[in-house]
């Protein structure tokens, strides 16, 4: 239901001190209804890199942004991931979205928080 309160709980979490010294990457995607998988990829690297708001790169294929986003969260590091308002129709994507975040990254601790309606 709209209006409760999930988005403002994730942003007291995400910006509590002790996640902000836990992960060494945090990224907040707001998911719009016009969702893709790689822009939405494409966002969450962005985020990591530490740049204020989204830049795409158009030619850029899905296969080099997993590439870049794999390197930017290898070697352990952990990351605090929010993705803010996803929607019932992308759950077919989450295979896609959760093979690009790797094994490695799951395995060492990172965090996955998903606000949504459904």
């Amino acid at each position: 239901m709209s209006g409760v309160g999930k988005t403002t709980l994730a942003q007291v979490i995400y910006n509590h001190a002790r996640v902000k010294q836990h992960f060494e990457h945090r990224a907040w995607v707001y998911v719009s209804e016009d969702f893709t998988i790689k822009r939405t990829l494409q966002e969450i690297l962005h985020s990591f890199q530490g740049h204020g708001g989204a830049i795409f790169n158009g030619d850029e294929s899905m296969e080099a942004t997993i590439t870049k986003l794999r390197i930017k969260i290898s070697g352990g590091c952990k990351f605090f991931l929010v993705l803010d308002n996803m929607w019932e129709e992308m759950c077919q994507e989450w295979s896609v979205l959760l093979t690009a975040l790797s094994d490695e990254a799951r395995q060492h601790g990172s965090v996955l928080l998903v606000t949504t309606q459904s």
